[in-house]
């Protein structure tokens, strides 16, 4: 790989991107004989599938990594063209063996296949790859809790050195494996959802927080994605960042939930439309419209922790002070009927007829003043964590994934001339 300097000097159209064979032939090997040697002490066989057709598959056993990468190398055409990608995941099965790769898919709760039938790759197989073994708990901890409700921390094997960063992170709130977040080398895969990008530091090192001035450190990143439609492209990207995610604890405990308090954020409804449309990229000059929590909107039956002494309380918004998010358009939101939307399938719309001071709604039939109603927060007024929420949900998918390893870090895009500005690489 070579890039532009590190500075950020060049366009990241004038970056080079080139694998030489030998180095693609020494990266699967690397691959191929870690699946062969996980668990094993001794008498290691790494089988290279060449060949594959209705007939069955031919293979070639290897003992030693010298030996299976030189073959590589020798038919490394083979596994660049059409159907390559396919003999080598082949070959890594049949080293891994289907035994194993089965127990393995398990102890992480799985179930093969390792592709969905959607053609989507699952951390299972990312895992062989990575580590050797198939098991696709990419988690800091394990899976299941223990008597006490707890999950027990886990260690990721070291691998190839490769990091992994994933926006599951915040469906779970499970934090990615510390040694993925922070892998010996520079390199994450990045996991949007959908599929899997790579990303690397420009200066091929990792970015040391600890010379971090004031403002943060500052560095860049390289974003490769190889997926139509919206690649192959190759983007760059410079951080600031304050910090970088703390290794997660040894045990973690149960989420609490404390009961809601009167007039605080319950709930991101939606961005403001035309805003969006008129700014697409600019969630942080956009305002949205919330839910509060009021008395109509507490969930009946939900067992809530006893709030702390000395906890701190929430930011408190007065319904009194904030007119009706859609008023301006004659409609309104009950935000009571919002709050049951996932049973009833109402999500709380009105419309408002003129000289209604308390209107009443068509719902559920209570007037607005007993119901609550939604109302409109510019980005700056939601309180910390409802700016992070709304970070997560209307930011470019990549800058929620980075902040998964740099919690708040200003994301730059650098523009380039085949994507245009403001088209932020896909993950």
């Amino acid at each position: 790989i070579r890039t532009g300097g590190g500075g950020g000097g060049d366009s990241p159209t004038s970056i080079a991107l080139k694998v030489t064979d030998e180095v693609l032939a020494s990266v699967l090997g690397s691959i191929l004989w870690q699946a062969a040697t996980v668990g094993e002490s001794s008498n290691a066989v790494a089988k290279l599938v060449t060949k594959a057709s209705s007939d069955g598959v031919d293979v070639a056993d290897f003992t030693s990594k010298d030996a299976l990468t030189k073959a590589i190398g020798e038919s490394i055409a083979t596994y660049k063209s059409a159907g390559g990608v396919v003999l080598f995941m082949y070959s890594l099965v049949v080293t891994r063996t289907v035994e194993k790769i089965r127990s393995d898919v398990m102890k992480a709760g799985g179930d093969l296949p390792m592709i969905t039938d959607l053609g989507l790759c699952t951390s299972d197989l990312v895992s062989l790859c990575l580590r050797g073994e198939a098991n696709g708990n990419v988690g800091a901890f394990q899976p299941i809790s223990d008597e006490n409700g707890e999950n027990i921390k886990l260690g990721w094997p070291e691998g190839l050195g490769v990091g992994l960063l994933s926006m599951d992170e915040y469906q779970t709130k499970i934090p990615v494996a510390d040694a993925l977040k922070t892998p010996t080398h520079p390199v994450w895969l990045m996991h949007g959802g959908d599929h899997f990008t790579v990303l690397w530091s420009e200066s091929l090192k990792l970015p040391n927080m600890d010379d971090a001035g004031e403002g943060g450190a500052c560095f860049s990143l390289l974003h490769w994605n190889g997926l139509p439609p919206n690649g192959p492209r190759l983007a760059r990207l410079n951080i600031q960042a304050k910090e970088q995610a703390a290794p997660a604890p040894k045990k973690r405990k149960a989420p609490t939930q404390y009961e809601p308090v009167i007039g605080e954020v319950e709930g991101i409804v939606q961005a403001d439309a035309e805003m969006k449309k008129k700014l697409p990229n600019g969630w942080t000059t956009w305002r949205y419209e919330v839910q509060l929590a009021g008395e109509c909107t507490k969930e009946e039956g939900t067992q809530y922790d006893p709030r702390p002494d000395g906890a701190k309380m929430p930011t408190i918004f007065d319904l009194k002070g904030h007119s009706a998010a859609g008023e301006e358009k004659k409609t309104w939101r009950c935000a009571a009927c919002y709050s049951t939307r996932f049973k009833t399938m109402c999500f709380g719309m009105n419309d408002l007829k003129d000289g209604e001071a308390d209107p009443k709604c068509e719902n559920c039939g209570r007037l607005r003043s007993v119901s609550g109603y939604t109302i409109w927060l510019t980005y700056d007024e939601l309180p910390g964590s409802w700016k992070a929420s709304a970070d997560r949900q209307f930011a470019p998918k990549i800058v929620s994934v980075l902040r998964t390893k740099w919690p708040g870090c200003q994301v730059e895009q650098v523009d380039d001339e085949k994507f245009g500005a403001g088209n932020w690489p896909s993950v």
